[in-house]
């Protein structure tokens, strides 16, 4: 088994100061470190709202790319957020494995279109039809 760096759920403790994109200092810490992705949780955990996060989301400045996980306008959607996205989607216990696996470890050259992860037999996780992937 792997383990995606950050196991994809930091959780930060900063707080909601604003930086000069109005994006709260915690919140764009974050952006940088996952790849311009974020969960509904961390953004709140961040000290922003949940109306904040809905209207970013109602206004395209947000993209969601499963239930609860957005892609941030102005971030380059790829392998990274597309990885990221689904780390953050699964859940904590869930671990990146097969081809996404290989690849995040150099074994393999070209990252693969489909990102796989494993998690534990009691968890239920089913990919949601017609969700949208960045990359």
């Amino acid at each position: 088994m792997t383990e995606s760096p950050d196991s994809g759920h930091d959780i930060p403790s900063a707080g909601p100061s604003a930086g000069p994109s109005g994006v709260a200092g915690g919140v764009a810490a974050l952006l940088v470190r996952q790849a311009g992705v974020i969960s509904r949780a961390q953004a709140i955990a961040c000290g922003m709202s949940g109306r904040t996060v809905a209207r970013r989301a109602s206004t395209g400045a947000w993209c969601m790319v499963h239930p609860g996980v957005y892609l941030v306008a102005g971030h380059r959607p790829g392998h990274e957020s597309r990885v990221r996205a689904a780390a953050l989607w699964a859940g904590p216990r869930a671990t990146l494995s097969g081809p996404a696996a290989a690849f995040r470890h150099r074994m393999l050259d070209e990252p693969p279109g489909t990102i796989g992860f494993t998690v534990p037999r009691t968890m239920h996780r089913v990919p949601v039809p017609g969700s949208p992937s960045p990359g």
